[in-house]
Order: structure tokens, then C-alpha cells, then sequence
């Protein structure tokens, strides 16, 4: 009798287990018939990170694209970080799109000038900013 009773038990218990396993589960802040779409340069990795922020009062949606060009003279694919504002341009070149953000350096003459090859008086890597992978990290404050 304990046996039988404890073949019966088990498949019960999984049918049981497997039809309470199948929850409706419900997005609550997804946007499914307007969605926003950024489109950035192919292989730039854009959309690799993503993070909301604030800027002034403004939403915008950073986006980290790593393999980017930073715009700095002498880097390749150094990476870069944009702030895209919550609209439906996909594409463009502009404000209205999103904007590259100088993040690396207080001053935008700087990204003018070639990397500084020298750090505290020691030898940098000698690929010095190329391939940094800018924006494949991102947090907001």
C-alpha cells in the first residue's frame, strides 16, 4: 500500500509543481506600442550600456558604445558615451538624436591634443587610449 500510494504521489506532485510553475508575469514600466529605438554607427558596439539619467531637468537615456571613435586626436576606437533624449528619432546627426558626451577630460580643447603617453613620470602601455572600451561600463548619479 505505501508503494502504490508513493507512485501515485509523485507524478501528481510534478503536475502540480509544473502547473503552478506557469505564472502570468506582467511588465510594469515597458512601453510595448511606442517603443524608442537609437541606432548608432555599426560596429561601434552602440547600446552596449544603457543607463537613465537626468540631465539638468531633462531625461536622456546614456548609451555606451565601445568601440567608438572618442574624438580625440591620435585614439582608435578609444570608445565613446552619448545622452540621447527620450524621443522617436531613431537616426540622425544632432541634438534632436543624441549627443556625444566629453567625459574623459574638464576641458573640450583637450581632446585636440594626443594622449599623454607618460603617467606620473612612468611609461603608459604603448597603445596608450586605442581600444579603452569607453562606455562598455555605466552607472548614473
Amino acid at each position: 500500500m505505501l508503494r502504490r500510494l508513493s507512485s501515485f504521489s509523485i507524478p501528481a506532485l510534478l503536475a502540480a509543481a509544473v502547473l503552478l510553475d506557469f505564472t502570468v508575469v506582467y511588465g510594469f514600466n515597458l512601453d510595448v506600442y511606442a517603443p524608442v529605438y537609437k541606432y548608432g554607427q555599426e560596429n561601434t558596439y552602440f547600446g552596449f550600456t544603457v543607463a537613465e539619467h537626468f540631465k539638468v531637468d531633462q531625461p536622456v537615456v546614456l548609451v555606451g558604445a565601445p568601440r567608438a571613435e572618442s574624438g580625440q586626436v591620435g585614439t582608435v576606437q578609444a570608445g565613446a558615451l552619448f545622452a540621447c533624449p527620450i524621443n522617436t528619432r531613431y537616426t540622425g546627426n544632432g541634438s534632436e538624436w543624441c549627443e556625444q558626451i566629453r567625459s574623459e577630460y574638464e576641458d573640450i580643447s583637450s581632446y585636440s591634443k594626443s594622449p599623454d603617453m607618460t603617467l606620473t613620470g612612468r611609461e603608459a602601455h604603448y597603445l596608450g587610449k586605442n581600444g579603452e572600451l569607453l562606455g562598455a561600463s555605466l552607472a548614473s548619479q
